[in-house]
C-alpha cells in the first residue's frame, strides 16, 4: 500500500478580498479508514465579491469538500482577511465541527499569560514566557501590539461625512489591521484540543496525519537571525512598480536568487506612540503621518506570515500567505541551505499568488526568476478582488498581472473564474506524475 498521496486538489474559494485555500490529498488506499486527507490554508475576507459566496456559504462548501473532516488548519498570519471567518458566529462554529487534529500558526501567535488588549484588537504575548524572549523578538511583539491598539482607534473614528477621502480610506486600511478575539479564541480552542504548532523559518513541521506529505518553513524568519523583519522599505528594486510586463524568461535568466534589494528608506519599526493624541489631532498635516503608520503597520504583519512550501507525490506548491519582500529575505539569501530552497522553488508547480498581487509581495529580481524558470505550466492562483485595497498602490498590481500572463504561467484569479463560469472556487487537480489542470 503506497503511503504516497495519488492525487492533489487544490482550491480557493471566491471569498472577495481575503484567502481560503483547500488542500486535500488522496490516497490509492484507505489508511485509518480514510483515503483523503484535507489541510484547510486561511479563512476570511474584508469584502466579498458582488455576488459571491458569504463566508457561511464557503464554511458549508468546505464541509462538503472534505465529507465532513479535517485534518489541519493553517493560519498564516492574523490579518482580518485571513482570519475572520473563523469566528464561531460566521464559519468557525461549521470549521470546529470538522475536528482538525493540528492548528498550525505563525510563532507570533503563541498563546502566553499576558493579558489581551481590551476589545480584542491586540497582539497577544507569543513565543513563550517573556523572560525566554529575546530583545529582538519582544521588540517586534510590542509593536505589533502597540500597533494593533492604534488600529483600532483609529479604525473607529467616525470620519463619514466630515472627512477626506484620504481619511477614510486609511480607516479602511487600518480596520484591515484588526483581529477577530472570537475567531483567534476558536482556534486557541482547537489548537488546545489537538497539536499546536507556532512555526519560524527553518523550524520543523511534522504532520502525521498526512502521510507522504512533506511541508517546510521558509518564512517568518526569527528577527535574532533576520534583523530586516524589523525593517520595511519604502521603494525597493524588488517592488512591481510602472506599468507593462516583465518578461519572465528574460528574468529566469538571469540573477535568480540574488540579495533582496532594498534602497533607501528602510528605517527600523517604529511604535506607533501615543496613538490617542495623533487620533485626536487628525487633521489634514497629520494624515500623511497616520497614513504612514497604517501602511507600516500592514507589513509588520504581513511580515509574520506563514511561508511554507508543500511537497507531496512528486509535486510542489508554495503558499506564501502575504510575506512581503523582508520576510523572503532570509530563505532566499541568507538560511543556511538557502541556495537548495531556490533550486526546490524552481521546481514549483502551484503557486499561491502572495498578498493578493501586491507590488512587494513577490520579490521581482530574487524569487520570480525561480518561480520563472520551470516548468512549462506553471500554475499560478491569486485570491483577489480589484477596487478594493489601496488607491496608491493598487491590487492587484497590474505590471505582476501583465507578466503573469506571459509564458511559463497560467493565472487563475478567483474574482474572474467565478465571474466568468459561476463557480465558487478556483479547482485544480494532479493525478500521479500529471501536471495540474482544471478538475474534472
Amino acid at each position: 500500500m503506497s503511503q504516497s498521496p495519488s492525487r492533489i486538489d487544490f482550491r480557493a474559494y471566491n471569498v472577495g478580498f481575503g484567502d481560503c485555500l483547500l488542500l486535500s490529498f488522496g490516497y490509492d488506499a484507505a489508511i485509518d479508514g480514510r483515503a483523503e486527507r484535507h489541510v484547510l490554508i486561511d479563512f476570511g475576507t474584508n469584502k466579498q465579491a458582488v455576488g459571491g459566496p458569504s463566508l457561511r456559504d464557503v464554511a458549508a462548501l468546505i464541509e462538503a469538500d472534505t465529507h465532513g473532516k479535517l485534518d489541519a488548519v493553517v493560519l498564516t498570519h492574523r490579518h482580518r482577511d485571513h482570519l475572520s471567518g473563523f469566528d464561531p458566529a460566521i464559519g468557525g462554529a461549521t470549521i470546529a465541527k470538522l475536528r482538525p487534529d493540528a492548528i498550525v500558526r505563525p510563532w507570533t501567535e503563541r498563546p502566553d499569560s499576558a493579558p489581551a488588549v481590551p476589545g480584542g484588537h491586540g497582539m497577544a504575548a507569543a513565543s513563550g514566557p517573556a523572560s525566554a524572549r529575546s530583545p529582538n523578538q519582544q521588540k517586534l511583539l510590542d509593536v505589533l501590539g502597540a500597533g494593533a491598539r492604534f488600529a483600532g482607534e483609529l479604525a473607529a473614528v467616525p470620519y463619514a461625512g466630515r472627512r477626506s477621502v484620504a481619511e477614510s480610506s486609511m480607516s479602511a486600511l487600518a480596520a484591515m489591521q484588526l483581529g477577530n478575539a472570537n475567531a483567534i479564541a476558536q482556534l486557541d480552542e482547537l489548537a488546545a484540543a489537538g497539536e499546536a504548532h507556532y512555526l519560524k523559518a527553518g523550524d520543523p513541521l511534522s504532520l502525521g496525519m498526512l502521510p507522504g506529505v512533506s511541508v517546510s518553513v521558509l518564512g517568518p524568519p526569527d528577527p535574532d537571525t533576520w534583523p530586516a523583519i524589523l525593517q520595511q522599505a519604502a521603494q525597493s528594486k524588488e517592488y512591481w512598480l510602472g506599468a507593462g510586463s516583465v518578461d519572465p524568461a528574460a528574468l529566469a535568466a538571469g540573477a535568480a536568487g540574488s540579495p533582496i534589494q532594498v534602497d533607501g528608506d528602510a528605517g527600523s519599526l517604529m511604535e506607533p506612540g501615543p496613538g490617542r493624541w495623533l487620533i485626536d489631532r487628525l487633521d489634514d498635516h497629520l494624515v500623511h503621518s497616520a497614513e504612514r503608520l497604517v501602511h507600516q503597520l500592514d507589513g509588520v504583519l504581513n511580515n509574520t506570515s506563514l511561508v511554507l512550501l508543500v511537497e507531496a507525490g512528486g509535486h510542489r506548491l508554495l503558499l506564501p500567505g502575504d510575506a512581503e519582500i523582508e520576510n523572503w529575505g532570509y530563505a532566499l539569501t541568507a538560511a543556511p541551505d538557502h541556495q537548495s530552497i531556490c533550486d526546490r522553488l524552481r521546481g514549483v508547480e502551484l503557486w499561491k499568488v502572495g498578498h493578493h498581487g501586491s507590488r512587494n509581495a513577490t520579490p521581482k529580481l530574487s524569487l520570480f526568476p525561480l518561480l520563472a524558470s520551470a516548468p512549462p505550466n506553471r500554475m499560478a492562483v491569486m485570491s483577489t478582488l480589484v477596487g478594493f485595497y489601496d488607491k496608491t498602490n493598487p491590487v492587484p498590481n497590474q505590471a505582476l498581472l501583465d507578466s503573469l500572463a506571459l509564458p511559463p504561467f497560467k493565472l487563475l484569479r478567483t474574482d474572474q473564474v467565478a465571474r466568468s463560469s459561476g463557480a465558487r472556487a478556483v479547482h485544480l487537480a494532479s493525478s500521479g506524475s500529471g501536471a495540474f489542470g482544471p478538475a474534472d
